[in-house]
């Protein structure tokens, strides 16, 4: 057990004293071990709970995500699902982000299959999480065609939504004008000041199709102070085009 934590040993004893436990002890004890990392006897406790429900589910796959044991994840999402366990919002968003970092493309087109099929046109609001987290498995993927396509039609997105996609448009160098575009897009249509990220992105986005010169003009006017990302962006773009560039500080 991680660093043979007392309060834990403690919430142990009381478990193991209790004559009568239900599916809810089952899974606090379940979200214990998880939230102190303890991955290994969070997975002993999941095996021989006599009851389990999506709430087991959903809580041992969300802590997995967090250990960054990904391959873990879906395989414990795919014994859920044989087993019939009703796939919620949490599940679905723990499982994209498994899919992004492992590449699992077809995975990943399932469960976007499935939000489209379960939620359709209703529940927009519901949806914000799951469309960024669809873009990000799709960018991540290298389908950077299929995140923009999602992107384009969501009737409402968070500041997560512009970050994943301009993101994304960083690393296809062909869709410079895309990323021109919905970077002032972002403020002029919806008041969303861009961060330092977004700054760090379109500056990437710049410097790879060879822009150093409008990616430096960018620079110039942010009014946050550049940082190590967004000059480093910069230099990015310049070793790969072999580029010179002089800067005046």
């Amino acid at each position: 057990m991680a660093g043979g934590d007392t309060g834990v040993i403690k919430a142990k004893k009381v478990f193991d004293t209790m004559t009568q436990r239900n599916v809810v002890t089952w899974n606090s004890r379940l979200a214990m071990y998880l939230r102190l990392g303890c991955v290994d006897e969070a997975q002993e406790t999941f095996d021989v709970m006599p009851k389990r429900n999506g709430v087991s589910w959903t809580t041992m796959i969300a802590g997995c995500v967090h250990s960054g044991k990904s391959r873990h994840e879906l395989a414990l999402y795919h014994q859920m699902w044989r087993a019939r366990v009703e796939v919620d919002e949490v599940t679905m968003v723990a499982i994209l982000s498994a899919c992004a970092e492992l590449g699992d493309l077809e995975t990943g087109r399932w469960i976007h299959s499935y939000v489209n099929k379960t939620f359709g046109s209703t529940n927009q609001l519901k949806l914000v999480s799951l469309n960024n987290a669809i873009i990000h498995m799709y960018a991540s993927s290298g389908v950077i065609e299929e995140a923009y396509r999602v992107f384009k039609k969501m009737k409402r997105g968070s500041i997560v939504s512009w970050t994943t996609v301009i993101t994304g448009l960083a690393n296809h160098t062909g869709m410079v004008n895309e990323g021109r575009h919905y970077f002032k897009y972002m403020t002029q249509a919806y008041g969303i000041e861009p961060r330092i990220e977004h700054y760090g992105c379109f500056v990437d986005l710049l410097s790879r199709a060879g822009l150093q010169d409008e990616a430096y003009e960018l620079i110039g006017t942010m009014f946050l102070k550049p940082n190590e990302a967004v000059w480093g962006a910069l230099l990015g773009g310049c070793r790969i085009h072999r580029k010179l560039l002089w800067v005046i500080t």
